[in-house]
């Protein structure tokens, strides 16, 4: 009997945490720790959210999960169980800058950070495979390292980014031709290599011969 109350004890002071889905605390830090498929959009429009962690045991987040938020500071928890960033799920969140995308994550979606217009600094891990439409549109960002594991680019993918000046691309890619560096890229013959803007002019692009990651891009702390 008094193993059967311990054991009742233990589940009892461990139920709430197994039980929790979200926690979000007063300085605007939103924890995830389940799959948010009961009310996939309670966080979307919310502006106090400012941090947001994504615990290794979400393998799903609903399409416009977190658009129209204050977030700043989005992390996802390595190892990372996401394999998708969907359909606008962190769309127009005007103060995000840095972003690193997880390892574990093969797609990212249609508008996944569309306008997120602060956003100057992102990181792409090497498995990702798919970067959907307009993905990236409305940004500030300047330097995009795209691994070799990505095989499509959708269109418009950097459209409305003027700040965009140099862009690694792997061989052999598929792109849609409504991107900004499509030209350059066929006329180069699908080569992998440093795609960069010779001129305030989108439709110029000269070719570079491909160099290392690190020697391209510096991943934020």
């Amino acid at each position: 009997m008094k193993a059967f109350i311990l054991c009742l004890l233990l589940f009892l002071a461990c139920f709430p945490v197994f039980a929790q889905t979200t926690n979000l605390n007063e300085r605007g830090m939103l924890m995830i720790y389940q799959d948010l498929n009961d009310n996939p959009n309670q966080f979307a429009g919310n502006d106090k959210i400012q941090t947001i962690v994504v615990t290794n045991s979400v393998t799903n987040i609903p399409d416009g999960a977190f658009a129209r938020t204050n977030v700043r500071n989005l992390t996802f928890e390595e190892p990372s169980s996401l394999t998708v960033i969907p359909y606008e799920s962190f769309m127009e969140n005007y103060y995000l800058v840095n972003l690193f995308i997880p390892e574990s994550v093969t797609t990212i979606g249609v508008c996944a950070f569309a306008s997120c217009s602060s956003l100057q600094q992102v990181r792409l891990s090497s498995g990702l495979q798919v970067i959907q439409e307009a993905a990236f549109f409305n940004t500030r960002i300047s330097r995009l390292y795209i691994p070799d594991t990505v095989y499509y680019i959708g269109a418009d993918v950097l459209d409305q980014t003027p700040t965009i000046q140099s862009l690694r691309l792997p061989a052999n890619v598929d792109i849609d031709e409504n991107n900004i560096f499509y030209g350059s890229y066929m006329r180069n013959e699908k080569k992998a290599g440093i795609y960069t803007k010779s001129s305030s002019n989108d439709r110029r692009w000269t070719y570079r011969p491909d160099r290392a990651e690190n020697d391209y891009y510096i991943a934020p702390n």
